[in-house]
């Protein structure tokens, strides 16, 4: 690792940073997809549960005999 400059400041080969920034781009492209997944995913789960949910606690019909 470099010494920093007088400005405090790190000099790094600009296809070095190109090659960090696209890792760094993809990584967070792809866990953004993974998240959207994800939130999909649980909200079907809770929709699916609300559903049940709202099914057990209904009254029962009343008979008339």
């Amino acid at each position: 690792m470099s010494a920093p400059n007088k400005d405090g400041k790190i000099d790094i080969a600009p296809q070095a940073a190109l090659n960090e920034y696209a890792a760094l781009k993809s990584f967070y492209e792809n866990r953004t997809l993974v998240l959207a997944q994800q939130i999909h995913e649980l909200t079907g789960t809770v929709e699916a549960l609300r559903l049940d949910l709202e099914a057990a606690t209904k009254p029962a019909p009343k008979v008339i005999k």
